[in-house]
């Protein structure tokens, strides 16, 4: 109104308040639709803000219907696999060689990714978990994801799933490589 009238300014009916799912703007605008990622639960506010959505939740409506975005059950759970930070349009796949961790929130949400442990391995993108190498494999922490499990060499074994090396055959037994075991030396 431009301050064109004192009448417009003198009681708290003249404030503005911008009902739930939206976000003030300034005195003369309208109220804004909340932005992807964002929701405002409370109607009777004055100066709204829009908050982000927590941290393994995303909210994919792009500022185009208010009724998306006016209470926090507006935020989705990314599914298992994938993973969000705050404030998101869209929850992002894991890589291959990772794993959804539950971060630092109170709910069984996956906020993070995290590297396979050591024995472990996963082949493949948007997965929850990483699976044990078999017998005879191995994997360990370098560094690097661990997207698959190497082979034992010769000589040496892994004896069960989940190892993060081979062990060597004792004097007298041998093995080819990728074995759970090695076997007598033949007389």
């Amino acid at each position: 109104d431009a301050a064109s009238s004192a009448t417009l300014h003198d009681s708290l009916d003249d404030c503005k308040f911008c009902p739930a799912g939206r976000s003030f703007v300034s005195n003369t605008s309208e109220c804004a639709i909340c932005p992807a990622g964002q929701y405002q639960a409370s109607g009777a506010t004055l100066h709204a803000t829009c908050g982000d959505c927590p941290a393994g939740y995303y909210l994919e409506d792009f500022a185009k219907e208010a009724s998306k975005h006016d209470e926090h059950d507006d935020c989705e759970p990314c599914l298992d696999g994938t993973r969000s930070d705050e404030g998101e349009r869209f929850c992002e796949q894991c890589p291959a060689g990772y794993r959804t961790v539950q971060g630092n929130t109170s709910q069984e949400i996956p906020t993070t990714c995290e590297m396979c442990n050591n024995g472990t391995f996963q082949s493949n993108s948007g997965k929850p978990t990483c699976e044990a190498c078999p017998a005879g494999q191995f994997s360990k922490d370098g560094g690097e994801p661990q997207m698959y499990c190497i082979k034992c060499d010769s000589g040496r074994f892994a004896s069960g799933k989940g190892a993060n090396q081979c062990d060597k055959c004792q004097p007298g037994l041998w093995s080819l490589g990728a074995n759970s075991s090695c076997e007598q030396c033949p007389k």
